[in-house]
C-alpha cells in the first residue's frame, strides 16, 4: 500500500499548526493532519545544544503528491529549517484508505 504516505513536521506554535493544517486539508494535499503536543524537542542547532516546545503535524497524503506537499511545507513553514519526514504507509483498514484517497482525490 505504498500508494500513502504520512509527512511528520514540527511546528513552533499551535496557530502555526492549525494553519499548516488546514492549507494543506484546503488544498487536497492531505487527507487530514492530526496534530500533537505541545511536545518538547531536544536537539543541537548551530552548535548549540536546544530545548524547544513544539508541536507536531502527522499529515496523511498520497505519494504521488509527495514533492508538492514537501514543497509547501517548506514554503509555508516559518523554521530556515524544518523537520520534514516522509513515510510510506505499508497498511491500513481498506475503507480508512478509500476515505484517504477520497479526500485528497475526490471522484467527481
Amino acid at each position: 500500500m505504498t500508494e500513502f504516505i504520512e509527512l511528520t513536521t514540527t511546528t513552533a506554535t499551535q496557530q502555526e499548526a492549525l494553519k499548516l493544517a488546514r492549507l494543506l486539508v484546503d488544498q487536497r494535499l492531505a487527507a487530514c493532519v492530526q496534530i500533537s503536543g505541545p511536545i518538547r524537542s531536544i536537539y543541537r542547532w548551530h552548535g548549540e545544544l536546544s530545548d524547544s516546545v513544539e508541536f507536531r503535524c502527522s499529515v496523511k497524503s498520497l505519494a504521488t503528491h509527495a514533492a508538492q506537499l514537501m514543497q509547501v511545507v517548506r514554503q509555508a513553514h516559518s523554521y530556515d529549517t524544518p523537520q520534514i519526514i516522509v513515510l510510506p504507509v505499508t497498511d491500513c483498514d481498506p475503507s480508512y484508505a478509500q476515505w484517504w484517497r477520497d479526500q485528497i482525490d475526490p471522484v467527481e
